[in-house]
């Protein structure tokens, strides 16, 4: 079954993995060249190799991703959780830091989850029936047109 809506986010954002490596390989070259001039061990440099391999291959796996199915909504963060769409009661989507308390609701004791990418600004917070899920997405109108919205009730005449 294929999705009707899918979007990939990289968690690291491009300049801050370029930050990491600019700094992690130049210490491993300095740590390289005293290690061939008998200033440091070697394992010293096989380790910060291996630091330096893992940071960046966790800069690049680590993503989130967002599914839209016709019943569900699957996000896959550091794990899959599933939302299935006749339990999602209302959605609210824009920059996220307008959005993420669902003011005037009054929500208490619900759950907060959050899926926030650094470098994104927009996103959609829903509300299910046990907890308030906060996704990243760059495309988030289109995200949440796919979401049910709360009807209004409607106004009782006297």
């Amino acid at each position: 079954m294929e999705p009707i809506f899918s979007e990939r986010i990289r968690v690291v954002p491009v300049m801050a993995e370029r930050a990491l490596l600019a700094i992690l390989v130049p210490t491993d070259a300095f740590i390289l060249i005293s290690a061939a001039l008998g200033w440091v061990n070697w394992w010293l440099f096989v380790a910060m190799a291996a630091v330096t391999a893992f940071m960046f291959l966790l800069s690049r796996l680590f993503v989130l991703k967002t599914d839209v199915y016709d019943d569900k909504v699957v996000i896959k963060y550091f794990k899959t959780r599933n939302y299935r769409m006749e339990k999602i009661r209302d959605r609210r989507y824009g920059m996220m830091n307008e959005i993420r308390n669902f003011a005037g609701v009054g929500l208490r004791g619900l759950r907060y989850r959050n899926y926030l990418c650094a470098g994104c600004e927009t996103g959609v917070v829903f509300l299910t029936q046990g907890s308030v899920v906060a996704v990243s997405s760059y495309r988030a109108e289109e995200l949440a047109g796919l979401l049910p919205k709360a009807v209004p009730k409607p106004k009782e005449e006297e």
